[in-house]
């Protein structure tokens, strides 16, 4: 099949909601293009590449409400892609309890996809407060996108730690303040909780912008 029937099969039909709910998670900003606010399209040939492949890595996914996705530290397998109305929800776990932090937002929510870009293990544990149901790609595939598309790859990271910072951060001063919390009370001797583990040791992802496909 051509690749443009296949690109208009692809956008059109088969992933035309996947690629609206998650506009805004691949919207990626244009670094060389001196203008202000300046994103990739699917006109430029590097990212409707990165597209092409994204969209041919994607396998469905659904998951039953109260799910554990990821516990602390765990090591990520898959980016997890979840369509709008999703409901999930980030915690840690203190004293040998879950305890949720804070729902994430309904829109579409992306899981893991932060840590297998840096080479992260989990910080905080990830359960689903509904059915979720979208698509996964697996680990091998994702990075081997980064990889392949090294034009990209510093709007990548940047958009990708842009968007989940801003959640990490909020939650380690939840868990921060719950550490204290607890500290402070006469009745507990001690708080039990896990500290996160940064950099992986292995499969270290470089990205260059010299790989160009």
């Amino acid at each position: 099949m051509p690749d443009f029937l296949q690109e208009e099969i692809f956008r059109q039909f088969i992933y035309k909601d996947f690629l609206t709910d998650f506009h805004r998670t691949f919207t990626l900003p244009n670094f060389d293009r001196p203008q202000k606010h300046c994103h990739y399209t699917w006109e430029d040939d590097y990212y409707r590449k990165f597209m092409m492949d994204v969209l041919r890595t994607l396998e469905p996914r659904q998951e039953q409400k109260g799910a554990i996705l990821l516990e602390e530290n765990d090591e990520v397998s898959e980016v997890l892609l979840f369509f709008k109305g999703s409901l999930l929800a980030l915690g840690f776990e203190l004293n040998m309890k879950k305890i949720l932090a804070f729902e994430l937002t309904k829109l579409a929510n992306s899981v893991g996809m932060y840590e297998l870009t840096f080479n992260l293990r989990s910080e905080f544990f990830y359960k689903t407060l509904s059915v979720c149901s979208g698509f996964s790609i697996r680990r091998c595939n994702w990075q081997t996108i980064i990889r392949k598309h090294g034009y990209i790859s510093d709007e990548l990271k940047s958009k990708v730690e842009g968007s989940h910072m801003v959640t990490l951060k909020h939650a380690r001063r939840l868990k921060q303040t719950a550490i204290e919390k607890l500290k402070g009370r006469k009745d507990l001797t001690n708080v039990k909780f896990l500290l996160p583990i940064t950099q992986l040791d292995s499969d270290s992802i470089k990205l260059d912008k010299s790989e160009m496909r």
